[in-house]
């Protein structure tokens, strides 16, 4: 488990005085051999309800399992930053909920966020010596979403496919600011 003095909501400066210790649910950190339950596989291009399950025994997560709080104690407010698939600056995801997040509110909020089609300044944006690899995974994930793939194709591209594939959710780490949760992505699990 991470454990230490953070700010009660890393997102917004509090004074001095006002840290407790954060220990986050073991299923939102970095995949451990000896401290984690399970090897969490989440796909972002795809919504968590149906999509978690544990990397070895196959077994999808039960209800019981995404209510859990995602933290100890527990926050109403966190605030996660993504700094890969940049288009300019880094995606600031916001994770609120009154009386504790859980664990899919924390899960949730990275697909809804994620899945956000680019408008047309971030469509100008895109470095165009990449623009290959952003289309083969706009289509990948056009053919994995559930629906059909040609109606997923006319909505356009979306935040996810500047991931290039990066797609698996490897944990949340406290930044070295301490001012919020730095969102790991990979393209498969790996052991630590």
């Amino acid at each position: 488990m991470i454990s230490g003095h953070v700010p009660v909501t890393p997102a917004y400066p509090l004074s001095s005085t006002a840290v407790h210790p954060i220990t986050l649910h073991w299923s939102l950190m970095r995949y451990n051999l000896h401290m984690s339950r399970q090897c969490i596989l989440f796909d972002i291009c795809l919504p968590p309800r149906d999509n978690i399950r544990d990397f070895y025994a196959g077994k999808h997560w039960t209800e019981s399992d995404y209510l859990k709080l995602a933290s100890k104690p527990a926050l109403d407010e966190m605030l996660i930053r993504c700094e890969v698939g940049l288009v300019s600056e880094p995606w600031n995801i916001y994770v609120n909920r009154r009386g504790g997040i859980r664990i899919i509110d924390v899960f949730e909020k990275i697909y809804d966020s994620f899945s956000i089609v680019l408008n047309d300044d971030e469509k100008k944006k895109l470095n165009p010596h990449k623009i290959k690899y952003y289309d083969r995974a706009f289509r990948r994930r056009c053919a994995i979403t559930p629906g059909l793939t040609l109606l997923e194709e006319r909505k356009g591209m979306r935040r996810v496919d500047l991931l290039e594939g990066q797609t698996v959710f490897m944990g949340l780490e406290l930044s070295a600011s301490r001012d919020c949760w730095l969102l790991r992505l990979g393209s498969s699990p790996t052991l630590s």
